[in-house]
């Protein structure tokens, strides 16, 4: 339990701690004034009920009240009584509301800081963990991490309110609240020993099968074109269902046990309760102090019976959601110690880029890779110029540009712009590049937005805007769109072609106006007329940019200053294509097969 404490106060910065700590002191007065509460009811009772003002309890009160005529102290006992008792309860319902409050705020608090630390995690986590992992970790892994926190600060307050009632009924009747306290105590810790493996089980099973659900489900979606063509709906359908139905026998089971700690302690409290009968009516002899006092435990035991409940309860929830706990926890302790909050996006001073970029004997292998995906490179890229990366599949080739990207961190060797290491700046050289993948995830939004990725309303560029959508050649697409700029192109752009997608990439990519240009296989998608009016955009910019090319098509980068040829993982030639045609075997078949062997004409589209 300390160590699941320990947990979740490190989800919490300083000034939440302080927070947290500084609740202590209202829960404090609400014991005090529990305490007050219970033990009015002793004067109550044998004022009211038995008509005595003798009593010990009752003289103590009418000490403390001014003077008064006999026939006035009832009113007074029990208008004392129902207002500490109204302000007692008001008060505990506005404590309950702010810790609601400050343990909801810290819950969006530290879902957006764990939505930060997951995008700032290394491009390697993301290839080794499923989206739907990561996004059942920041929905309901973090509210239910901080609903344990809820149930701590809950159950702090509840045990502060037992301690209360259990210091005035060791103050009355020592020996048989310490008799009691120690048979509950010890059915409490004993169901918690008994129950707390099981719970932490039960957690751990619904973590596993809420991750397999959101899987599935966003498979499915994600491949809704085969899913009908296939009509697979059967298949994914009883997947689902039996996911689902896991779910349900593990809630059933774990919701309806969370009530054993109230039942038990019901029947434990009534039959102590009887025990405290006898014993009374065996040691005390006036009957009006064992009705008092009968009277005392009777309302203590109200007040006791749905804290010690709520207790029990909390811990055994707390068990329950230990498991969305500790992996929350690895996950942020685990962020890799170069990533760091705004580790070079947004504040970083732009890298000097003036003459080169190059690479020395990098060496990279994915985990638990049988082989190194990039072996030895070395390469150096002038400023303003234009370079292809061509090969086979597995080559290498978009691990070493993820590599030149930042991307991915090399094992050996590094990788320097004009002398200086990136992974001192990295998000200073990642400034310089505008990036354009072969397949753009797209926001579903207007197309002015997906250009403009990740930049307010009011601080687009218009003029910018125009010049890259013109630069692109997605101004007759525009001309053609509803509300031009500002259409919606729908979920993952399903509004718009392959190649109208590619189009929008490319003009994101130029709209913050990079000196560094990287096609990942952009043009796959686009027909040849349209590929040849980006290729020729491209060529361009040679010059003025320094590009980086994936080609699907061999002819994309014909043109390119210098062709480099991967084969696995290292480089296999270097040279323009007509030297690489002369000099190179498995370069010459590769232009073979496209049909692009030094003569000009249509291409065929070889794998890249």
């Amino acid at each position: 339990m300390l160590s699941l404490a320990r947990k979740l106060v490190s989800f919490l910065d300083r000034r939440s701690r302080i927070r947290m700590a500084l609740l202590l002191v209202p829960m404090l007065a609400m014991a005090v004034l529990e305490m007050a509460s219970i033990g009015l009811i002793l004067p109550v009772i044998q004022v009211l009920l038995l008509g005595e003002t003798d009593g010990v309890w009752t003289r103590t009160l009418l000490e403390i009240l001014p003077a008064m005529k006999p026939e006035e102290i009832a009113t007074w006992v029990a208008g004392i009584f129902a207002g500490l008792f109204v302000l007692k309860n008001v008060l505990l319902f506005f404590m309950v509301y702010i810790i609601n409050r400050v343990v909801n705020l810290e819950t969006a608090k530290f879902k957006a800081r764990m939505f930060e630390t997951y995008l700032s995690r290394p491009l390697v986590f993301h290839f080794q963990n499923n989206s739907a992992v990561i996004l059942r970790n920041l929905t309901t892994g973090v509210s239910l991490s901080f609903e344990a926190v809820r149930q701590v600060l809950l159950m702090t307050l509840e045990a502060l309110l037992m301690a209360a009632a259990f210091i005035l009924l060791l103050l009355v009747e020592p020996g048989v609240t310490l008799v009691m306290a120690t048979v509950l105590a010890s059915v409490g810790l004993l169901f918690y020993k008994v129950a707390s493996p099981v719970f932490r089980r039960w957690g751990e099973r619904a973590l596993d099968y809420e991750g397999q659900l959101l899987k599935w489900i966003n498979q499915s979606f994600a491949s809704i074109r085969d899913v009908k063509l296939l009509h697979a709906y059967g298949f994914l359908y009883n997947k689902v269902k039996m996911i689902s139905r896991n779910m349900a026998i593990v809630a059933s089971i774990s919701t309806s046990a969370i009530q054993i700690p109230r039942l038990m302690i019901e029947t434990v409290i009534v039959i102590g309760f009887l025990v405290v009968v006898l014993i009374l009516l065996s040691v005390r002899d006036s009957s009006s102090d064992v009705v008092a006092i009968l009277g005392l435990y009777g309302m203590a035991a109200l007040r006791l019976m749905p804290s010690l409940n709520r207790i029990l309860s909390g811990a055994t929830e707390l068990r329950h959601r230990t498991a969305y706990i500790e992996v929350l926890h690895k996950d942020m302790t685990e962020s890799h110690e170069g990533i760091k909050r705004g580790s070079g996006n947004d504040d970083a001073a732009a890298l000097s880029f003036e003459k080169e970029l190059h690479l020395d004997n990098v060496t990279y292998a994915y985990p638990d890779a049988a082989h190194h995906a990039v072996r030895g490179v070395s390469l150096t890229v002038q400023k303003g110029e234009s370079i292809g990366f061509v090969g086979s599949s597995g080559a290498g080739k978009t691990t070493l540009l993820d590599i030149m990207l930042g991307l991915l961190q090399p094992q050996s060797g590094s990788l320097r712009v004009d002398g200086q290491n990136i992974s001192e700046n990295l998000g200073g050289w990642q400034r310089h590049i505008g990036y354009v993948p072969q397949n753009i995830t797209l926001i579903d939004d207007t197309l002015r937005r997906n250009i403009a990725f990740a930049v307010e309303d009011d601080a687009i560029d218009e003029d910018r805007l125009e010049e890259v959508v013109r630069l692109s050649r997605l101004d007759s697409v525009v001309a053609k769109l509803p509300e031009g700029l500002d259409t919606m192109i729908g979920e993952r752009g399903t509004r718009l072609s392959g190649g109208q997608r590619q189009r929008i990439a490319i003009a994101r990519a130029l709209y913050r106006d990079p000196d560094v240009l990287v096609f990942d296989e952009a043009t796959a998608a686009l027909d040849n007329e349209t590929e040849r009016e980006i290729t020729a955009a491209i060529e361009s910019l040679s010059g003025e940019k320094t590009i980086l090319i994936i080609a699907h098509r061999l002819s994309t980068v014909r043109n390119c200053g210098r062709l480099v040829l991967m084969r696995d993982g290292r480089i296999d030639g270097v040279g323009s294509f007509e030297r690489l045609i002369a000099d190179n075997e498995e370069f010459k078949n590769l232009a073979a097969l496209s049909n692009l062997n030094g003569a000009s004409g249509t291409e065929t589209a070889v794998e890249g």
